[in-house]
């Protein structure tokens, strides 16, 4: 065994706690602290945040309808669909709308 193996020792009152170890020469304290609870200010900041996600979404989802309405009537122009059941427009649009707007979040 090595010499400094051979000094360790425990010095203080502290000597039963596992946070804290003297080693000849060097004097270390290391102090882990954690906390499970989120204060209120972190709860407030996060519900305004997902508030003002949604309505930047709904926003961006108005804006963008037009063009998703005019790209749905231009796909039904060129590739009719063969009878069976079919959206309306609108909503056909705004299906379109909220499958890509979503992206936008990401990153």
């Amino acid at each position: 065994m090595t010499s400094l193996a051979l000094s360790r020792r425990r010095e203080g009152p502290s000597a039963a706690s596992p946070t804290r170890t003297a080693f000849q020469g060097e004097n270390t304290t290391m102090t882990m602290q954690f906390t499970a609870r989120h204060s209120e200010q972190d709860h407030v900041r996060r519900v305004k945040s997902l508030a003002s996600d949604r309505r930047m979404c709904r926003r961006l989802t108005a804006l963008s309808m037009p063009f998703f309405l005019v790209s749905t009537l231009v796909q039904r122009a060129v590739r009719p669909a063969a009878g069976g059941h079919r959206l309306s427009i609108f909503a056909q649009a705004r299906a379109n709308a909220n499958a890509t707007i979503p992206f936008m979040f990401m990153g």
